[in-house]
């Protein structure tokens, strides 16, 4: 499970540490086994392939938004709008013109919405800590980028995301996803302390059979384009 990364000595052959059971909050598996970062160590799911943090590190709701208001998101910046269209294009061919959608998790300074919005469609903005909004019944479509990384308990916000969009709608995620070549010592996304959850293509496949989507296009990196069944 741990790919290149720097673990402590014990069952340093293996590539994991044994450490005390702990359950996955994806796929509510018993763990044995975690990996160990430049900062700290990972809970290493056998069976999903689910990395994510123990709960004594994690932070405070305050410490994240503190963080989270440290990032400059703003639509003038043309190289973060040409990130984030990245899964507007991937996402874009399964959409119906002029249907509804939901960027959950939009952070403090939306511009997905604003991206999607100049190409025809009706947007809301939702975020627990900055845009806490009453959310409609159902969404034709719900994109939620550098999000899945934050999820404490990523079984319950992905069905409290999916629970939104309707039967035959289109999710799009955007996450990086971790390998066995990822140096799990040294990757950025790793160091950060809002990183809580970290997906591999084997938690990809088994989300799909968890709640019931089919994976419909994407980069295989970065941005995964889902439709719930």
């Amino acid at each position: 499970m741990g790919g290149r990364a720097d673990i402590d000595p014990v069952n340093s052959a293996a590539g994991t540490v044994q450490s005390a059971g702990i359950i996955c909050p994806l796929c509510a598996e018993q763990t044995n086994e975690r990996v160990r970062t430049r900062d700290r160590s990972l809970h290493a799911c056998e069976a999903c392939g689910l990395l994510f943090a123990d709960p004594a590190d994690r932070l405070s709701l305050q410490e994240q938004k503190e963080r989270y208001l440290l990032h400059d998101n703003r639509i003038e910046d043309r190289d973060y709008c040409n990130f984030l269209s990245r899964p507007v294009r991937a996402a874009k061919p399964f959409l119906v013109p002029g249907s509804k959608g939901l960027d959950y998790g939009c952070g403090h300074g939306p511009v997905l919405s604003r991206l999607l919005e100049a190409e025809g469609f009706t947007m809301t903005d939702y975020d627990p800590l900055f845009f806490n909004v009453e959310l409609e019944p159902s969404y034709d479509f719900i994109f939620s980028t550098e999000c899945f990384e934050h999820f404490e308990e990523p079984a319950r916000e992905i069905l409290k995301v999916l629970e939104r969009l309707k039967s035959g709608g289109v999710l799009t995620v955007m996450t990086e996803l971790w390998s066995e070549a990822t140096d799990l010592g040294d990757w950025y996304y790793a160091t950060d302390p809002t990183h809580v959850s970290f997906y591999s293509e084997r938690t990809l496949d088994r989300l799909c059979g968890l709640f019931g989507m089919t994976r419909i296009a994407g980069d295989g990196r970065r941005v995964f384009v889902f439709r719930k069944n």
